[in-house]
Order: structure tokens, then sequence, then C-alpha cells
């Protein structure tokens, strides 16, 4: 047997999922794929978001790492 981790990203307010991402592995990767998927289905392309977006997460490793903090960064998120 073998554990999968699915990462979400869902509109607290309309409850639409905009992103998900289903891997083997519960690294940083997983919730990044996740959150790039949610900003193409959002904003229809992938970069820097020129609209206010704040992305909650609970405090799991792969939400705290520096790879998915910086990038959250990048993209011009709060978190």
């Amino acid at each position: 047997d073998q554990w999968a981790s699915l990462a979400l990203v869902m509109d607290c307010h309309t409850r639409e999922l905009l992103g998900w991402h289903l891997s083997r592995s519960g690294k940083a990767t997983t919730a990044s794929s996740a959150r790039e998927q949610a900003l193409i289905t959002r904003f229809g392309t992938l970069g820097r978001v020129r609209e206010p977006f704040l992305l909650r997460s609970d405090n799991g490793l792969v939400f705290t790492s520096r790879s998915f903090t910086k990038l959250v960064r990048i993209y011009g998120l709060r978190q």
C-alpha cells in the first residue's frame, strides 16, 4: 500500500475548485502544481496577478516551505 497526497485550491466564496494535484509524494511541488493550475483557471495565464488574491492554507510543511512561499511572493499573492 502506498500513500497519495492531494492538494486542492478552492475559492472560499463560491466553493469552486480552481486547481488540484495528486501525487505519490507529499512535497511542495504538489501544492505548487495545484496553485499554478488555479491561477491559470482564474486568470487565464500563469504569472504575477494584478488583482488581490489571498491564498489560505493549513500550516502543513508543503505550504510553509521556502519554495512554496517564494513562488507565492513572486506571483503577487498574499498568504
